[in-house]
């Protein structure tokens, strides 16, 4: 009785707390790289998210990315996509849904990714997909962490006109040629950081 009475406070507690969606997803990561006078400036990870239906039927999923650049800014993009039975039959990667309100990407144990000022760009412009810059260096670069290490990854995403957050979860995969690519560019951004800053 006594672990009812402790279960219902703790529900009361956290009773006013926003609530997501969580969603299992099939996440393929694909690399990106960044020059600058001939030098690295950036490294990314796009990671294209579906959740897998039972049976052939419409799903829904995410295309979105997260890069590091000099000097030490993170840049998020991305949404969420809608796919048919029929993209699935062909092959097709799927329909972007409404640029959304909300964007988020975290690592366990990281805090999730957010703008730098704490405001997403305005619903209504016409891109599709939302990007903002962030600061928060340790949320990006714990996603990088959680890749290399196999842990899965989140990705929220709060469309327009909607009231309740899709918290998409999973391992991303990479061929391990990949890895060795995605590691040989961090390496070269961070000795690109420690030679600009006279390290």
């Amino acid at each position: 009785m006594r672990r009812v009475a402790v279960a219902a406070a703790l529900l009361t507690a956290v009773g006013t707390a926003s609530a997501g969606m969580m969603l299992e997803a099939l996440i393929l990561g694909q690399l990106s790289q960044h020059m600058k006078d001939g030098q690295v400036n950036g490294c990314g990870v796009r990671l294209f998210g579906l959740v897998v239906p039972d049976k052939v039927q419409d799903t829904e999923g995410f295309d979105v990315s997260f890069n590091l650049f000099h000097p030490g800014l993170g840049l998020v993009k991305g949404g969420g996509i809608h796919v048919t039975a029929d993209d699935l039959a062909n092959r097709r990667t799927g329909t972007p849904r409404p640029k959304p309100d909300v964007l988020w990407l975290r690592a366990p144990g990281a805090t999730a990714t957010q703008p730098r000022d704490g405001k997403y760009p305005h619903a209504e412009e016409p891109r599709e997909a939302t990007m903002y810059v962030t600061s928060d260096l340790a949320g990006v670069t714990a996603l990088f962490a959680a890749i290399f290490e196999g842990k899965p990854v989140q990705v929220g995403i709060l469309q327009h006109g909607e009231s309740v957050e899709r918290i998409y979860y999973g391992r991303v995969a990479l061929k391990n040629s990949e890895m060795l690519e995605l590691g040989a560019c961090i390496e070269e951004l961070s000795e690109g950081f420690k030679r600009r800053s006279g390290q």
